[in-house]
């Protein structure tokens, strides 16, 4: 962690550095679909060794494009807590155990 800290210091503007899955979110935010499914229908077409694998790749890009899915959304962002749960307490009948 002590090399990050460095990196950061050094190279300020250019450097940046997430943990988690705040890290995979950002990624997944900044990819191109499009410029994706170009990448992987090359490859298909020079027939890499793992074409197999590429091309259910493909399959996948071609259907999130095709539904209009971004990538981002498959993490939760917001999580919804429903404010009369926590206050009245939980029960069968829908009342309040501290009545």
């Amino acid at each position: 962690m002590k090399f990050i800290h460095h990196y950061s210091l050094k190279y300020g503007t250019c450097f940046e550095a997430n943990i988690g899955a705040e890290a995979i979110y950002s990624i997944f935010k900044n990819l191109d679909l499009n410029k994706l499914k170009i990448l992987t229908e090359k490859m298909i077409e020079r027939q890499v060794a793992e074409t197999r694998k590429i091309t259910k790749k493909t399959s996948l890009i071609r259907a999130m494009t095709y539904a209009g899915i971004r990538p981002e959304w498959m993490f939760l962002t917001v999580f919804q807590l429903f404010h009369q749960f926590f206050v009245h307490g939980c029960s069968r009948r829908g009342t309040s155990r501290n009545k």
